[in-house]
């Protein structure tokens, strides 16, 4: 865990107990709103960061030198069987988690997921935007729908879940809970939805070896082939092992 994340684990208890104080003290209001927004802003970090595992446990650092490959928000009916025929071609195995109403629309490339040996999980029913404020009972119907559509798609039920940005919170972690999933996060990303030269992205993921084990990207941008057949390339010349995430973890 890095300094950033071990200070914000101090911090949040300490606030709390300084919220207490200022509520029950007998002084002026504005230090308790002060504390208050700073705490609020605190929690925010605690649930946009995964890493932290602020509300639950997040599986995301590998085997030391390896890399793992993960795909969030698909399956794309175009960039999807592009990406699937060159990690075929590679013999590489990665990670999809897919969004279930995608997975209705595209089973067939699900179920090519499932043949091919890839790690296929849940990543919601529909991508809320506002994953994050949901109700213990949303998140539960959410994951569970998501879990139904892949099951539907390839006769595999599902016990991998990646929350929707990675958000998480305390109906969340509920939820989590529920349904028994298994949380999968990163501990790398190159920004591919943002970021628009391979050479860039590149750049988030590699220095002299892989800054992290786990990496995300989206099968639903244009540049996903191009940026995975660039980081295959790079770990076959380094000598990094490509491995499946759930092997990576230990826990295939």
């Amino acid at each position: 865990m890095s300094l950033h994340h071990k200070l914000l684990r101090v911090l949040l208890p300490v606030h709390a107990l300084l919220l207490t104080y200022a509520w029950w003290g007998s002084g002026p209001w504005w230090p308790f709103i002060m504390l208050l927004a700073m705490h609020l802003l605190l929690i925010g970090w605690g649930s946009m960061d995964h890493a932290l595992g602020l509300f639950l446990h997040a599986h995301r650092t590998g085997r030391p030198g390896t890399l793992a490959l993960t795909y969030d928000d698909g399956p794309h009916p175009v960039h999807t069987p592009a990406l699937l025929d060159l990690l075929k071609a590679e013999g590489v195995q990665a990670a999809f988690f897919c969004i279930g109403r995608r997975v209705e629309q595209r089973p067939d490339l699900v179920k090519r997921m499932v043949d091919e040996g890839h790690l296929v999980g849940c990543h919601s029913m529909d991508h809320p935007v506002a994953w994050g404020f949901l109700g213990k009972e949303r998140a539960v119907e959410q994951i569970l729908r998501g879990v139904d559509a892949i099951e539907r798609a390839s006769g595999m039920r599902t016990s991998w879940f990646r929350p929707p940005f990675g958000v998480t919170s305390p109906n969340v972690a509920a939820a989590v809970r529920r349904t028994g999933m298994r949380v999968i996060g990163w501990d790398v990303r190159p920004f591919d939805t943002t970021f628009r030269t391979t050479e860039k992205r590149l750049s988030w993921i590699f220095g002299e070896r892989p800054k992290g084990t786990v990496v995300v990207l989206h099968d639903t941008v244009g540049p996903v082939v191009d940026t995975t057949r660039a980081i295959i390339d790079r770990c076959r010349a380094a000598g990094i092992p490509l491995l499946r995430v759930d092997r990576s973890l230990g826990l295939a």
